[in-house]
């Protein structure tokens, strides 16, 4: 080990790229501001038009119970973090809840399938709340970890390019229709998203200097990511990649704690200190896990309450002997030594469990085909449909700008250490059985921003009139491309895919329709004179609440009891376009809608999300 002579900030923790003539600091902090503004304006006036979509019935009452009981019994397929975020301003206003003697509580107890009748008791049905309310409440701080999301990107974009180039990153991520889509939900896919790239920001930095900032920043998202989702066993590879490929350099690893500065030299010392780095990252994540169930291992203060958690192993064993479930066997080896030695809160062994379990499969949709087995190209596919033409075209120019340049600032081993993490998380994910939504792959994005920068760069230092005419074509592409879908974020499809119209002919779900356009439709019916509707729709949100008359046509779930009917011939049919695709049906309610729908006439769409037909003579509406 040497010391370092050099005052000040280390060479390695300054910007890595030399940056290019523009906008001063100042400046460009001001209109990264304003687009984080412009974020967080869009995302919240999308709130205000949705509905509760169908994971958020779930989430939302849970963070409640978590604050109002103490109980982490709800949800337990999710770590309780987002959930708390999202409950703690309905504590704040004073939200009710049932009882905990009612039918819906014990019924979620009994059977976790149940968790959404609780949260339909708990929104629609307990005295003294206001479902749209507390909606509007829980999601408030769900735009906030979408605003940190965009601080972090635009923080490590301006290390890596300069003050200017990181602006058009941040626009990139700003003006992306799906994480205003889901920055304004209950959900837990923008906050690892975010946690994931604090974590690898982090890392980054303390592959070019160990600080204690730096180390702290590390370790303190790596614990907010372990407690919000169970995917954050990923990051343990993402990290290692990276620590390792900073052992494999040659450069000094310089370390400035403090007064104590050292330069360390030589592959045995680096890869000392970044064993050391692991084991502290580690160890601040398992006392984040520990801390986000308040310390406890039973799931309540309820000496005889505790999940089943050697049944639910067993389970995946099981699921882990099939050709596919190689990930389930893998978590169930892994998690028999936690379960015997009380290592992690009993809640998020048996939520583990549950998630690995219900993750074998689950049926999906995919370009007119549906299959319960995962398949590889499903989230390639996403992303090309999903994700702004103009992020697109400037990631792969920026992909090409670093094959011509590697090596110029950034060497191969820089690339590694940014682009490896996300490479294997995509790589895991098209390995999954679970394919529901582009969403589970929202941590690898802020990494497309990135790789787009390496163009952004360019296209800003670049003399030739064309080539900044270019640049404006692109901004003004992508912000009218977002705009135009306003507030219908969560419907997004790109120009090439055929727009929002044409989504159906792609994909479904949490990629589309996930209940969150009832509220219109009840608009919808009062701006055409219709008084009743035949209604289909895959959601959570209560149609009575809404004052919607309808017939119940068969679908997803129930509401208030009712049994599905036959539809009122002639009149209007509204069937939410997951349930057109054939999602969340059985194959006899499939062919009930095919022969239902065969002779109708398609005479609207609203929000993209709900299709709205005509039953009766051809020609007669």
């Amino acid at each position: 080990m040497k010391t370092s002579r050099q005052s000040g900030v280390p060479p390695s923790e300054r910007s890595v790229v030399a940056r290019p003539r523009g906008l001063s600091v100042a400046a460009s902090n001001w209109i990264a501001a304003s687009l984080l503004v412009l974020f967080a304006a869009l995302a919240t006036g999308a709130i205000r038009s949705k509905t509760v979509t169908s994971d958020e019935a779930s989430h939302l009452p849970a963070g409640f119970t978590y604050l109002a009981w103490g109980d982490f019994r709800l949800n337990p397929e999710h770590p309780p973090l987002v959930k708390i975020l999202a409950g703690l301003p309905l504590r704040l206003a004073g939200a009710h809840t049932p009882s905990r003697d009612s039918e819906s509580w014990r019924g979620a107890l009994a059977n976790g399938a149940n968790q959404w009748d609780f949260g339909h008791d708990f929104l629609f049905a307990t005295p003294g709340n206001d479902a749209d309310r507390l909606l509007f409440l829980g999601r408030l701080p769900m735009v906030a970890v979408g605003v940190l999301l965009g601080v972090l990107l635009f923080l490590w974009a301006r290390d890596l390019f300069g003050a200017t180039p990181a602006l058009g990153v941040l626009a990139l991520y700003a003006l992306d229709p799906n994480f205003l889509a889901h920055s304004a939900l209950v959900t837990t896919d923008v906050a690892v998203a975010c946690f994931t790239l604090g974590t690898c920001y982090f890392v980054w930095r303390c592959c070019r200097v160990l600080t204690v900032a730096n180390i702290s920043g590390a370790a303190v998202f790596l614990a907010l990511v372990f407690a919000s989702k169970f995917t954050a066993v990923l990051l343990a590879p993402m990290v290692v990649t990276m620590l390792v490929v900073r052992v494999l350099q040659r450069e000094a690893w310089h370390v400035s704690l403090g007064a104590w500065r050292l330069d360390l030299v030589g592959r045995a010392r680096a890869a000392a200190a970044a064993a050391a780095l692991f084991v502290t990252m580690a160890l601040v994540a398992w006392g984040g896990v520990w801390s986000a169930y308040g310390f406890r291992s039973a799931p309540t203060s309820d000496p005889g309450a505790h999940f089943p958690v050697w049944t639910k192993l067993s389970s995946v064993q099981l699921k882990g002997q099939t050709a596919s479930g190689w990930q389930a066997a893998a978590i169930a080896r892994a998690m028999r030594p936690v379960i015997r030695h009380h290592l992690l809160p009993e809640t998020y062994t048996y939520g583990l469990l549950s998630a690995t379990a219900g993750a074998q499969a689950r049926s999906s949709y995919l370009a007119g085909n549906i299959s319960n087995r995962g398949r590889w190209w499903y989230f390639p596919i996403a992303i090309a449909v999903k994700t702004p033409l103009p992020a697109l075209l400037l990631a792969a120019s920026g992909l090409a700008v670093v094959w011509r340049r590697r090596g110029k600032p950034l060497s191969v081993a820089d690339l590694a250490v940014i682009f490896a993490p996300p490479a294997l998380y995509l790589a895991a994910s098209m390995a999954s059985q679970l394919n529901i939504g582009l969403r589970h792959v929202f941590p690898i994005f802020p990494f497309l921003y990135l790789l787009a920068g390496f163009a952004i760069r360019a296209l800003v230092t670049a003399d030739r009139l064309a080539t900044r005419v270019g640049a404006a074509v692109l901004a003004a592409w992508l912000a009218a491309g977002t705009l135009a879908v306003y507030p219908h974020f969560l419907a997004y499809f790109n120009e090439a895919a055929g727009g929002p119209k044409n989504g159906t002919a792609w994909l479904a779900d949490s990629n589309l329709d996930w209940g969150q356009d009832l509220r219109l439709l009840k608009r919808w019916m009062e701006e055409h004179g219709v008084a009743r509707i035949n209604l289909s729709y895959f959601g959570s949100a209560d149609p009575d609440y809404y004052g919607i008359d309808y017939v119940f046509l068969p679908g997803w779930r129930s509401f208030a009891g009712r049994t599905p009917s036959r539809p009122e011939v002639p009149g209007y049919v509204a069937i939410s376009a997951t349930h057109l695709v054939g999602i969340g049906l059985d194959e006899r309610d499939q062919l009930f809608y095919r022969h239902l729908l065969r002779d109708a006439t398609l005479v609207d769409r609203v929000g993209y999300s709900i299709y709205v037909y005509y039953l009766g003579p051809p020609g007669v509406r």
